[in-house]
């Protein structure tokens, strides 16, 4: 297959990265007029005839439905050896253009699909902060971190890029159910803010207690015996190295409770959501109030202002984390540590059958209730 045509390739198919800002002021438009065309299965638009039409004008590019530009070219490489060498056009019958341009739809219907997301974000957030009556300062600081965030791209710092900004503001930015993927970037913001202030208060005597945030996944873990993860959490917290561990954990995918393992028993409070959604921001609040007293309560009254701080957060820990060197250095090994799909942690070779000498305390709170004791637990 042929390469696409350069200046259609910089019209539609921007780079992932692209500041929010840039992404809402495109200027390029693609088009998406009504065909009979639309109800073809994909398999359909694929044909052997040679293409009748060979250059596509830069403006006013012609879009099938958005199911047909993600299908296309996953489709394509299944049959590209079998004589495939064109796609219809979109709404002229008998007309047929190149192949190369089944990437330049992809990548125009993907411009489209995040700008509608981006635009839907920033409703929840004037009706949000109305409702709730946010300070001026939170409003516009929400929009400038949201509009100096990459539009498709992850951020390198958080969960090493894996999960795009997109997703983030799509969960948080809402009234969603927070998922692991946002709390556990959460977990790498807390950890990232905690590198800081262990940097800036070096003489401070209380800097080598080392807290860490696990992935959510741990949980999982923490039921299976032959769990790499989970063993080497045992070898850090039997040795020291961790003197604290927090978890969020997801009962039964019903509902988000903050875990705390430690060697001294105090009960976890989240504060009562008012809500079916808020179980996430006040699993994520209690654990960072528990690694740092000083942090404020979340309002139930008004979740929207905890979820706005925190994608705030979220914009800034990964500036913080890839401009700072001494912090990058210190935060790196815990993120290595919380990352549930790690390698290197799930072949760690540790003997078998090796048990846990010492006690340990796993305090589940669930809206202030008594936390639960496990004693001489596997971790």
């Amino acid at each position: 297959m042929a390469f696409p045509p350069s200046e259609l390739l910089e019209a539609y198919c921007p780079p992932s990265d692209l500041p929010v800002s840039e992404l809402l002021e495109w200027s390029h438009s693609p088009k998406r007029p009504g065909s009979r065309k639309l109800s073809l299965p994909p398999a359909q638009w694929l044909s052997k005839e040679s293409p009748s039409v060979t250059e596509v004008p830069v403006e006013g590019l012609l879009l099938p439905s958005s199911r047909i530009c993600q299908a296309l070219e996953p489709l394509l490489r299944t049959v590209e050896d079998k004589g495939v060498c064109s796609v219809q056009h979109p709404t002229e019958e008998n007309s047929y253009l190149p192949l190369w341009i089944i990437p330049i739809w992809k990548g125009a219907d993907e411009v489209l699909r995040m700008q509608q997301q981006w635009r839907v974000r920033l409703v929840w957030i004037e009706r949000t902060a109305k409702a709730e009556k946010w300070s001026d300062h939170l409003l516009e600081s929400l929009k400038a971190s949201m509009h100096h965030a990459p539009s498709m791209a992850g951020l390198e710092a958080l969960q090493r890029g894996t999960v795009s900004v997109a997703h983030l503001a799509r969960v948080l930015l809402s009234d969603e159910w927070l998922d692991d993927e946002v709390l556990d970037c959460l977990g790498d913001v807390f950890r990232i803010e905690a590198a800081v202030k262990s940097v800036s208060e070096a003489g401070d005597s209380e800097s080598g207690t080392v807290v860490q945030v696990a992935s959510a996944h741990l949980r999982t873990c923490l039921l299976n015996v032959h769990s790499g993860i989970a063993r080497f959490y045992e070898t850090q917290l039997v040795s020291g190295t961790v003197v604290r561990l927090f978890l969020p954990c997801n009962i039964n995918n019903l509902h988000w409770i903050p875990v705390e393992i430690d060697f001294n028993m105090t009960a976890l409070e989240t504060g009562l959501q008012q809500d079916t959604w808020s179980c996430g921001i006040a699993t994520a609040n209690t654990i960072e109030r528990r690694m740092n007293p000083s942090t404020a309560k979340w309002s139930p009254e008004a979740p929207g202002k905890a979820r706005a701080r925190y994608f705030i957060r979220i914009i800034e820990a990964a500036h913080t984390a890839i401009s700072n060197e001494a912090t990058r250095t210190m935060y790196a090994p815990a993120l290595l540590g919380s990352m549930e799909g790690d390698t290197a942690m799930a072949e760690l070779e540790v003997e078998d059958g090796h048990q846990c000498n010492d006690p340990s305390l796993a305090h589940l709170s669930d809206n202030g209730e008594q936390p639960i004791r496990l004693e001489k637990s596997r971790f």
